[in-house]
């Protein structure tokens, strides 16, 4: 039997305190049909004569009751706090009984009852109950309106009561607090209100905030004055911007100064203040969120005027204080650079307002119609959003740039150094990149420039998308690197092996569909290729994220050599696609800004294709886009090349495109449509540069044709129009394969050549 020495003399206060009357009989409670089935309970009988006694309590009030369950829970005998549990759940029937439970005992004692496993499910649903109808008493607008009658009371503990009563109101409590201290007929009450405010903390500070930032002058000064009574460091902020921001009313200003020289002794001088503004909202900006579900926040409600909690992302909030802070420190110190980060801060804060790109790009198009900034000072703009890889909001300043600059500002920098605009073709983030050269493009540049050939491999890399994830396994050991490779096809990534590292290197940074890679650490080493500091000196590859392969020995000194690399994660050597999974679920890299949907990627891709097309039609002398035959070859050998691919192989003058072409034109397994375009570019290759097949090429496909007499009409007929071109463009080829004498295909028989 178990002994409980330091509880034997609460349960002997508890029971001398209980009445000792029977609870009377309740009748049972039916479980609702699809309610989950519940263990049974026990009776309330104990072999323990310490735990007897308590049993013997027969507390019948929820107060006592729920005693009587906590004590259990310490003394070990969870089955017979799950019965009290029972006892209680079916006694406070009504949420007066619920709240006088929770009242007495606090809200993690109450809590504690949804964490003890004997007490399920009985425990969560009775806990749930009581903060519940907690939750709604203690917003009910009676008694918040009660309580803040409350603080105009004589005695001072009446008053800290109501304040604390206050503090579960919630945000209810909040709205009517700022409802009276904005209301002018209220003067009376204003003391109290904003000592109030300043006593629930944190809970105030977002929505005095934000009648600071959009109320008019009278809500402003008063959100100050409340400020001022909250001795949170992070105040003195909000005070420093109020008092030094252009935009702040006098009696704003002069409160805000009277604030900060109480509290620092004398007020600080403009350059002091936008110091410290500008390194808090530096902070913010970079240590915002990511995206995620939205919550409640507060915004300002110009219909009421006045704040109200809306769901919005919370990242939207610290970019909008960035962008105050920033904001008033430029006004205090003239500083160029915090007018740029204010700028960005609010721009990003506008376009994360909404998870739509298409509502994004016109948030931020209203945004820059408004400000009117010059090309130098989207130029700038962009370079800081990009060097913090806001990639989104500088791929809006660069579009911004080219639709404000001339062709000759855009594309012809000083002294022959490439532009803004070209320099961002070979930004390493894939956004901004795309960004950049889409915009170059629709300059339709005629005349070189510097950097124009970083456009072109831009142009080709987005050219080879096909939109499927796939990765790389680089790993000396072949057998080791296919095993990695085939457990990261039973997760549904398409990966390749690698022995050689040059070759992988050349596949990262050429491929666009490449999303992982995955590396030995031995590979990382300068006399085993450098492979991580040769992949990130390209900018195709440089953000591409990557899984270092480690021995378990090796992980943790991996992973300090690899701390300055956001997109490098240290893993120790897989055995299965199970341990594969689990660990890069616990090890995310930070690349997620960089990642581009396959949707997307394909969308790209036909725009860089139509581009190349283009290009290549109009005989242009500024981009050589013969490097890139290789890449576009192997896009077009895969399973589905795309109707954009064969266009642009039918502008390029070569015996390879020809046989790619015509080989793609015969494959019976590809869809008719696809044949049938790929048939079109290679007449239109055959007339403009003449057919470029060797007689082996053009024999074999006469086989074809010959063969083909159990094939589908179009098949045939397509076949025949191959013929057709060849034979219309080297007549004088010799060729040796058998006329076709079959009648049934209804088509004329190709004669061969003499």
């Amino acid at each position: 039997m178990k002994t409980f020495h330091a509880l034997v003399v609460l349960t002997i206060a508890l029971a001398s305190s209980f009445a000792m009357a029977q609870d009377p009989a309740a009748p049972p409670v039916a479980a609702p049909a699809d309610a989950p089935k519940a263990a049974p309970v026990v009776p309330l009988v104990s072999d323990d004569p310490s735990v007897q006694a308590l049993l013997d309590t027969k507390p019948t009030k929820p107060t006592d009751m729920f005693a009587v369950v906590g004590l259990l829970v310490d003394l070990e005998q969870p089955e017979l706090a799950r019965a009290m549990v029972v006892k209680l759940a079916e006694t406070a029937t009504d949420d007066a009984a619920l709240v006088e439970v929770g009242r007495k005992f606090n809200k993690r004692e109450v809590l504690r009852l949804s964490e003890v496993p004997g007490l399920q499910p009985e425990g969560k649903a009775l806990a749930d109950k009581i903060v519940k109808a907690m939750n709604t008493a203690d917003r009910d607008p009676a008694r918040i309106a009660g309580l803040i009658q409350q603080l105009q009371a004589p005695t001072y503990e009446e008053r800290v009561a109501a304040i604390n009563g206050l503090r579960s109101g919630g945000d209810g409590a909040i709205t009517a607090l700022i409802d009276g201290l904005l209301d002018p007929n209220r003067a009376a009450e204003q003391l109290m209100l904003r000592t109030a405010l300043a006593g629930l903390d944190d809970a105030a500070l977002a929505p005095l905030r934000v009648v600071l930032a959009a109320g008019d002058e009278a809500a402003k000064t008063a959100a100050v004055k409340t400020l001022s009574l909250n001795p949170a460091t992070a105040v003195v902020n909000d005070l420093y911007a109020a008092a030094f921001a252009a935009g702040s009313p006098p009696t704003t200003r002069q409160a805000a100064q009277a604030a900060l020289a109480k509290r620092r002794g004398k007020l600080p001088e403009a350059n002091a203040a936008a110091v410290k503004l500008f390194v808090e909202a530096n902070r913010l900006y970079k240590l915002a969120a990511p995206l995620g579900n939205a919550t409640a926040v507060w915004k300002w409600d110009a219909a009421t005027m006045r704040p109200k909690t809306v769901l919005d992302q919370p990242r939207v909030v610290d970019l909008n204080l960035a962008a105050t802070y920033v904001a008033a420190a430029a006004d205090a110190s003239g500083d160029a650079t915090a007018r740029r980060l204010a700028d960005a801060a609010a721009l990003e804060a506008l376009t994360f307002s909404s998870p739509d790109p298409a509502q994004q790009a016109t948030a931020a198009a209203e945004w820059f119609a408004a400000h009117k900034l010059s090309p130098a000072e989207l130029a700038a703009l962009f370079e800081l959003t990009a060097g913090q890889d806001r990639n989104v909001v500088a791929g809006f300043c660069l579009r911004q740039l080219t639709a404000s600059a001339s062709r000759e500002q855009l594309l012809i920098g000083l002294a022959g150094q490439p532009t803004t605009l070209v320099r961002a073709a070979v930004s390493p983030d894939p956004t901004i990149r795309f960004a950049a050269v889409d915009s170059v493009m629709n300059l339709k540049p005629t005349q070189p420039f510097a950097g124009s050939s970083g456009v072109a491999d831009s142009l080709a890399w987005f050219a080879t998308a096909q939109g499927t994830d796939r990765a790389l396994v680089v790993d000396k050991r072949t057998v080791r690197g296919r095993d990695v490779a085939g457990m990261l096809a039973g997760l549904q990534l398409s990966a390749e092996a690698f022995d050689d590292v040059l070759t992988a290197l050349s596949a990262a940074a050429t491929r666009a569909d490449v999303q992982f890679v995955f590396v030995d650490r031995l590979l990382l080493e300068p006399s085993q290729g450098n492979f991580l500091a040769r992949l990130r000196s390209d900018y195709r590859s440089a953000r591409i994220p990557v899984a270092v392969i480690c021995e378990p020995e090796d992980v943790d000194r991996t992973r300090t050599r690899l701390y300055e690399d956001p997109y490098t994660v240290a893993i120790i050597r897989p055995t299965d696609g199970a341990v594969l999974k689990r660990q890069l679920e616990l090890n995310p890299t930070v690349g997620g800004q960089t990642f581009v949907p396959g949707q997307e990627r394909v969308r790209r891709a036909g725009v860089a294709l139509a581009a190349m097309r283009q290009l290549l039609q109009s005989n242009n002398t500024v981009f050589n886009l013969k490097p890139y035959e290789p890449a576009l070859l192997q896009a077009a050998s895969s399973a589905t090349p795309s109707n954009g691919i064969i266009g642009v192989l039918g502008q390029l003058g070569s015996p390879a495109a020809q046989r790619t072409l015509v080989d793609l034109a015969s494959a019976t397994s590809q869809p008719l449509a696809l044949r049938q375009a790929a048939a079109l570019a290679f007449g239109e290759n055959v007339i403009r540069y003449g057919t470029m097949l060797t007689t082996v090429e053009i024999n074999r496909q006469y086989e074809r044709y010959n063969a083909s007499e159990s094939l589908d009409k179009p098949t045939q007929q397509l076949l025949a129009s191959l013929l057709d071109v060849m034979e219309a463009r080297a007549a004088s080829l010799p060729v040796r394969a058998e006329r076709k004498t079959s009648a049934a295909a209804g088509l004329p028989t190709p004669a061969p050549s003499p």
